[in-house]
């Protein structure tokens, strides 16, 4: 199973690199600079890196929480797979995919390509269902879709692979254009019936006045709370969102595809003391774990919680006018625990 998803990544990437850039949602072409900054920012915002419980290396981004309240509380872990050892906790932020939220079907603006498929025609043809972008400039009814790949620097640039927390297997490859209940409200609601109660009054509430001024406030959003991304909620688990700003609108679509891929089960827990030995199924996200960084078209340098004010960041991140607009790329940050030897 495993060699026939590498060889599937292997001809979808193949296919990719062969296609040219689209017009719709072509990118610039490749800076220097512009790489060098990504990547600088990315080591930036691994850290803090704790070893053992102690803090090995400091910094991180100071837009976000830099530790999490349920990390591993002891500094010493046992594992019996891959194979029998004792170790240290390890606790770190690191680059587990990239995450494309698009106006347009088949957009990938972090290759700079399009992807000329046909498959879904539903999904790109109407307003109503499965339409990227908006209807009109203003209008608070939006449809994102997005797509997620695997990406782990660390593990491509063949750093640290002596130890298990560094050398791990973990492939997918998404595109919500083609997930009949992603662009449907309705047929979502068949596999996401708790929809139902929490797209409730006194569930929006929960958003609009306790998490996104947790948010706000100490920069972490509330578990508990899980359906809400700050004054956002995750239902209808699809691309249809509620916002006046476009780029809070992909920031938030950017969330819920998050929250999708857990119920899903294509992500995974790496958080906690239940993860020090491998990844554990969780069909709840714990909005904790994650951070993200918008990288283009315009990077920001810090990554960024779940639910975090896009007024504080969103600035000149659209530069593009007319149809190379509203395609955005991001790296999704993901807290991992592991027990290193």
């Amino acid at each position: 199973m495993l060699k026939r998803n590498k060889l599937f990544l292997s001809v979808l990437l193949a296919i990719l690199v062969s296609l040219k850039s689209y017009g719709a949602c072509s990118s610039d072409p490749a800076r220097i600079v512009y790489d060098i900054n990504i990547f600088l920012s990315t080591i930036k915002n691994m850290f803090p890196l704790k070893l053992g419980g102690v803090t090995a290396i400091s910094g991180g981004s100071p837009e976000s929480y830099n530790s999490l309240p349920d990390i591993p509380s002891s500094p010493l872990c046992v594992c019996m797979n891959p194979f029998p050892r004792i170790g240290l906790t390890l606790n770190y932020w690191e680059v587990a995919a990239i995450v494309e939220t698009v106006k347009d079907p088949y957009c990938f603006p972090g290759l700079g390509l399009y992807l000329p498929l046909g498959i879904n025609s539903l999904a790109s043809g109407t307003e109503q269902q499965g339409q990227g972008g908006h209807k009109k400039v203003g209008d608070d009814k939006k449809f994102i879709q997005f797509n997620a790949y695997t990406f782990n620097p660390i593990k491509y640039l063949q750093l640290f692979l002596d130890s298990v927390c560094f050398n791990y297997k973990e492939e997918f490859f998404y595109m919500s254009v083609v997930d009949f209940f992603w662009n449907d409200d309705m047929w979502s609601l068949v596999v996401n019936p708790e929809c139902v109660v929490l797209s409730s009054p006194p569930a929006q509430i929960a958003c609009n006045f306790v998490d996104s001024a947790a948010v706000a406030a100490n920069k972490m959003p509330i578990d508990v709370l899980y359906w809400c991304m700050g004054s956002h909620a995750v239902c209808p688990l699809t691309g249809s969102i509620k916002s006046n700003n476009l780029f809070a609108a992909n920031a938030a679509g950017l969330e819920k595809g998050v929250y999708s891929l857990h119920r899903k089960g294509i992500l995974w827990g790496w958080l906690g003391s239940q993860a020090l030995c491998g990844p554990y199924y969780q069909p709840i996200w714990k909005k904790t774990a994650y951070n993200k960084q918008v990288i283009f078209p315009v990077p920001h340098p810090n990554r960024v919680p779940v639910g975090y004010q896009s007024m504080l960041y969103d600035k000149g991140k659209n530069p593009y006018v007319g149809s190379k607009a509203d395609n955005f790329a991001w790296f999704l940050y993901r807290y991992r625990s592991c027990c290193a030897f």
